[in-house]
């Protein structure tokens, strides 16, 4: 037994569901990727097209130049993801 006596900080308190805050915040947030300047679409030669972002993009660039041609390739830059500009990509 501790002669320190710890006061109940916590109660009987719980606390407030974050959920629905989030939920209104992620909405707010995908609409505003779908329109970001850091996703975009490059277009190129052939039915396949890739999807790159951060070094896997570098990494495409660089095999279009050995290659000697242009790829269709989606660009992704921010989190969410644009979900219709995937959508769109993946229909063309």
């Amino acid at each position: 037994m501790s002669a320190v006596e710890m006061p109940n900080v916590r109660g009987d308190q719980t606390a407030p569901n974050p959920a629905p805050l989030a939920e209104r915040k992620t909405g707010l947030l995908e609409k505003i990727m779908e329109e970001s300047l850091y996703n975009w679409v490059e277009e190129g030669q052939g039915k396949v097209g890739l999807i790159g972002c951060g070094l896997g993009y570098t990494w495409v660039k660089e095999a279009e130049q050995f290659m000697g041609a242009k790829l269709p390739l989606l660009k992704l830059g921010t989190l969410p993801l644009p979900r219709k500009k995937l959508i769109e990509f993946a229909g063309d």
